[in-house]
């Protein structure tokens, strides 16, 4: 039950947020499309009013002084609450994360995840939701669908991990009971944990039934050790052609099979997102960067067909789809040079089309029926999709695996403050911003008779035939199909 204090403080949070919408004057950061800011001319005024009021009798009259710091602290939760109600992929930005989202300086933070994310189900555990490729999570064999029953320190003897509620008592942590919150909290303070697994459940009706549980399985943050790349010269892709020309480690050639495309004329290539990696606000590589670099080393070796890997790949930005995208896409009728539409924007009020120059017929033989094989899971998401989109739309490639994840939409964000100083991760002071992360638009990519489609919670399937889960049986099917 909320206390006097506790429900004051929601209120002000709601009037502090509709204080920002009314009275910020920000400009829009551009992302992906540019916008006017809003001006809350469509905020109904009673509510402005009610709001404001009871503002005004919380900080006048309420019997306990809050400090700045109380209300910013509330403020940016209530602000994520409020967005949070109707936009999934919404959250109000700290500063820090304004300037990392703008300049990000690492593609992967191995320091803040065990390898797989997950969803709670009460009273049952947590169930995992996916698995990220080359975490040792992946290497101990995690899968999607595997139900944690428990995560202790230790078990000889057996000890939990503990924390304190407001009222600081300490309780055991319980991942069937205990929130999802204070589960991540705990979890982020870890550099290692023992994990209680129960494996080959299955959701049915409703249920998780099945499974044979084993014994804890100890887990390490981070990936595993890769010495084929070490040091990290390649953020974004992975790549292999043999034993002795790729990027990847020993591990992770057996785990995908890729031993199979050994003397073939067919490269992989993993996109593990398509972003970019800052020092400062100094460009240091992007996808797109990469996937030029392992395109002319796949010439250079004759390889003239590749699996294009996005099992797990979340997105990322627009133009780093665009950059890939132009390796990949062909048509005989178009004038070399000429734009090939990748993706259309729309907001509820703007039109935008995305567009790039074809360099396929710079590695690959045009008059070859199929060049380009890309494999998908239900965890690829976003600006994957928009690839898979777009080779569908241009047949220069087809989908092997299972159906991706159904995000047809894409985000923005602008600033809601004045400036405030941070300490950038190269350690320089600098200016930045709290802002608005929001859903601003759907997508669509183009089809093969010249329409579009929005795969939003729907996702693209491969045909039946083509329909895979594991990688033994994705490679097999690759290589058959880019054979024929």
């Amino acid at each position: 039950m909320l206390n006097k204090k506790n429900g004051c403080r929601i209120l002000i949070i709601i009037c502090l947020i509709a204080v920002i919408i009314t009275l910020s004057g920000c400009q829009l950061v551009d992302y992906l499309l540019k916008y006017n800011q809003p001006t809350g001319a469509n905020v109904p005024t009673s509510a402005i009013d009610i709001l404001e009021t009871t503002l005004a009798y919380l900080t006048e009259r309420y019997v306990d002084d809050l400090t700045d710091e109380e209300i910013m602290r509330a403020a940016v939760a209530g602000a994520n609450a409020i967005i949070g109600y109707y936009d999934d992929y919404g959250y109000v930005l700290s500063p820090q994360q304004y300037y990392e989202l703008q300049y990000p300086s690492t593609a992967v933070n191995v320091d803040e995840y065990f390898g797989f994310s997950f969803h709670q189900v009460a009273y049952l555990g947590l169930v995992v939701s996916s698995v990220e490729l080359d975490s040792k999570a992946y290497k101990a064999g995690f899968q999607p669908g595997d139900i944690i029953t428990d995560i202790v320190q230790s078990i000889d003897p057996v000890v939990h991990y503990q924390y304190e509620d407001d009222n600081n008592t300490l309780h055991d942590l319980d991942v069937k009971t205990t929130s999802l919150s204070i589960i991540s909290s705990v979890l982020n303070q870890q550099e290692c944990a023992y994990f209680y697994v129960t494996k080959g459940a299955r959701l049915i009706d409703g249920f998780y039934v099945g499974g044979n549980e084993i014994l804890p399985i100890l887990l390490y943050r981070g990936l595993i050790e890769n010495t084929n790349n070490p040091d990290n010269e390649y953020q974004f892709i992975e790549y292999y052609i043999d034993s002795d020309n790729c990027n990847v480690s020993i591990e992770t050639i057996s785990f995908r099979s890729l031993n199979k495309f050994d003397g073939s004329n067919v490269g992989y290539i993993h996109i593990s997102s398509f972003g970019e990696v800052y020092n400062g606000e100094n460009l240091v590589t992007d996808t797109k960067q990469e996937m030029k670099k392992v395109m002319d080393i796949m010439r250079s070796n004759n390889i003239d067909q590749v699996v294009i890997d996005v099992k797990g790949n979340p997105g990322g930005s627009i133009q780093q789809i665009l950059g890939v995208a132009s390796f990949l896409i062909y048509d005989g009728n178009k004038p070399v040079g000429e734009q090939y539409l990748c993706a259309i924007l729309e907001t509820r009020t703007e039109y935008k089309e995305y567009k790039t120059v074809s360099v396929y017929a710079d590695y690959f033989d045009t008059s070859d029926p199929l060049s380009v094989v890309i494999l998908t899971d239900g965890h690829s998401a976003s600006a994957s999709e928009m690839l898979v989109g777009v080779l569908n739309g241009y047949g220069t490639g087809v989908q092997v695996g299972t159906t991706t994840f159904g995000k047809g939409i894409a985000q923005t964000y602008y600033p809601i403050s004045k400036p405030v100083e941070i300490i950038a991760p190269n350690n320089a002071t600098v200016s930045s911003y709290y802002a608005i992360y929001y859903t601003c638009a759907h997508y669509y990519t183009p089809t093969a008779d010249g329409g579009r489609v929005c795969i939003h919670g729907e996702g693209f399937t491969p045909l039946a035939e083509n329909t895979f889960d594991e990688y033994t049986d994705l490679i097999d099917r690759a290589i058959e199909l880019l054979g024929d």
